[in-house]
């Protein structure tokens, strides 16, 4: 439930539901939700947790850094206060503030990238895709937007290498058994090089 654009109506119901664990409807009709988990998502105090040029992330933040978080967890947590009531705050058991991505954080790109590879149009024609760091900081780069987090990367692939690459191979209809380099040139263009045949000993 996406809470920063629920009415207070909204959050009168939610609040018998974190209550009692029961949900009645206008009819009289219950539901228990004793055993549920219930997820909130909201942005509230958007803007007032970006990390900034040069900061880090969990592990590897500094004394500073970690000082630095709490602080904006704790503005954020007021941002929160200003908006609900205390007695629907009180009833939930963990806030979990999320900082923005950066662009060194977007390692999903990688796994991303190779899902989008995965599929049936390459993986049946035997075909083996190569890609180094260079692409994954591209996709990276594009699918990577302070505002929504990593949610343009899936758009990312799709635009700059599932669709360039799925118009090659329909180009290549009869293409088999191949490892295909992808390659990012100097003017930043996906170049799709085939060069090499796969050996009976590169197969899975």
């Amino acid at each position: 439930m996406k809470l920063g654009k629920a009415d207070f109506n909204s959050l009168d119901v939610l609040l018998q539901v974190l209550s009692d664990g029961i949900c009645t409807d206008e009819k009289g009709e219950r539901v228990d939700l004793r055993q549920s988990i219930i997820l909130l998502t909201s942005n509230i105090g958007f803007g007032l947790n970006d990390l900034g040029p040069g900061r880090a992330l969990g592990f590897t933040a500094s004394t500073t850094e970690v000082d630095e978080n709490w602080q904006e967890t704790a503005r954020v947590l007021m941002a929160a206060g200003a908006r609900f009531r205390p007695e629907f705050l009180g009833r939930i058991d963990r806030v979990v503030v999320f900082r923005q991505l950066n662009v060194a954080a977007v390692a999903i790109a990688r796994r991303e990238l190779g899902l989008a590879l995965g599929v049936s149009g390459i993986v049946g024609r035997d075909l083996e895709v190569r890609y180094g760091n260079e692409l994954v900081d591209r996709i990276a780069l594009a699918g990577c937007d302070p505002r929504f987090g990593a949610r343009p990367l899936v758009a990312a692939i799709r635009d700059q290498v599932s669709a360039p690459l799925a118009r090659w191979i329909s180009a290549r209809p009869g293409i088999r058994s191949r490892i295909l380099q992808l390659i990012v040139d100097g003017q930043d263009q996906l170049r799709i090089d085939d060069g090499a045949y796969r050996t009976l000993d590169q197969f899975p």
